[in-house]
């Protein structure tokens, strides 16, 4: 599939540098839904853990 921008593999998903800071902090990550679980595992990992989760489907 041709995308109209940039993407990482999930194996860059996972590498990536997110911050662990203590305290109350928020993380906003944008993943598809075929890397929903992979996007989830990358922060929980990190310490996050999920509140509250947002789908957006566009029709």
């Amino acid at each position: 599939m041709s995308l109209p921008y940039g993407t990482v593999t999930d194996d860059e998903i996972r590498v990536m540098p997110i911050p662990t800071t203590p305290g109350r902090r928020t993380a906003l990550f944008w993943v598809t839904g075929r890397a929903t679980e992979v996007g989830r595992e990358c922060l929980r990992v990190r310490g996050y853990t999920r509140v509250f989760g947002l789908r957006l489907i566009r029709h």
